[in-house]
């Protein structure tokens, strides 16, 4: 529709609203005058003539006002498809002139010496050359690009322009390679920040392989480095703050992750400590256990002896554990006895 009326189409909108508002407001008109109309007929006794004509006034009114918005869309239909054949016509006739003009060229090239026009065809030829070459290098096509180069300096002779595509040629690849080294190097680091430190070990070992003489990619050994002994103290820090705090737990899940980094140096300064902790922990489970098997919570004490089995099954309280647990299994499966 919007195509139909052209640059007039907010006209029609603007007719079409007033068209509707028109219309809302004589029928309200004639509501409110029927509505006098019969009232004074009612109260005065008289017909109220006056009240009748205005009616019929306002009931002629409504296709005037429908007319008047056809008469607008029509004149605005007409005014935009003169527009549109105006246009239409204006475009022929460039056409045409180009025509024209093209004729005539071919006419002069005509007279021309096989020299004179191999001069006037040679920067476009040598245009034609460069847009497929570009577009081979969009798409990293570069055998592609290259055999076109070559045909261009064998069959045309343009040993100049072959030799400046060939260095575009040579550009592309490098700077090719240096965005999918940067694209690498970003996929390896985003592993680092996910501590897959096993996994982005053999991504920058593989990546040295594929780019020997990157140096963006030599650096990302002592990264992994950097990052993981940075880990290692944020997780040394954490155990210290825990085992001040007496979080047995925390401290025990500090040191199982710490397991991963720690040197045999350093496990061995973090040994007494850690042996403390499990101590420790042993002995809370101990604690737990005996409370449930006093207060009868038979299935508490179940979970309790097999923690203390998993986590420490060569110790003496996993043994004695271990050889009352049929018992408390049959005591948490009796409904008389079971207590949780």
């Amino acid at each position: 529709m919007a195509n139909q009326y052209g640059r007039f189409t907010w006209l029609i909108h603007l007719a079409r609203v007033a068209t509707v508002a028109s219309l809302v407001a004589l029928a309200a008109g004639f509501v409110l005058t029927v509505g006098w109309g019969i009232f004074l007929y009612r109260s005065a006794g008289a017909v109220p003539w006056l009240f009748m004509l205005a009616a019929l006034v306002e009931l002629a009114a409504a296709p005037g006002i429908i007319v008047a918005f056809a008469m607008v869309r029509l004149w605005v239909t007409t005014y935009a498809a003169v527009m549109a054949l105006n246009g239409r016509v204006r475009r022929s006739e460039s056409v045409l002139e180009a025509s024209r003009e093209h004729l005539e060229r071919l006419a002069d090239l005509g007279t021309l010496s096989d020299q004179a026009k191999a001069m006037v065809y040679h920067d476009r030829e040598i245009e034609a050359v460069q847009e497929v070459v570009n577009a081979c290098l969009a798409r990293q096509d570069y055998d592609h690009a290259e055999a076109v180069i070559a045909r261009m300096e064998n069959q045309m002779g343009y040993g100049e322009e072959a030799r400046r595509l060939r260095e575009l040629i040579a550009s592309s690849r490098s700077a090719t390679r240096d965005e999918m080294v940067r694209a690498a190097v970003q996929r390896v680091d985003a592993i680092l920040d996910q501590r897959n430190w096993a996994r982005a070990q053999r991504e920058a070992a593989r990546l040295a392989a594929a780019f020997p003489d990157s140096s963006l990619v030599a650096e990302l050994p002592k990264r992994l480095t950097v990052k993981m002994n940075a880990r290692k103290r944020e997780l040394i820090q954490q155990y210290d703050e825990a085992v001040r705090r007496n979080d047995v737990d925390r401290s025990i899940e500090l040191l199982r992750e710490l397991d991963r980094y720690l040197t045999p140096t350093e496990a061995a300064a973090l040994k007494e400590s850690a042996r403390g902790v499990f101590r420790a922990k042993l002995h809370n489970l101990g604690v737990q256990f005996a409370i449930a098997v006093t207060e009868q919570r038979w299935g508490h004490a179940v979970r309790t002896g097999q923690q203390i089995i998993a986590e420490f099954p060569n110790s003496r309280m996993a043994e004695e554990v271990n050889s009352k647990l049929d018992a408390l299994h049959q005591l948490a499966g009796d409904p008389l006895t079971a207590a949780d």
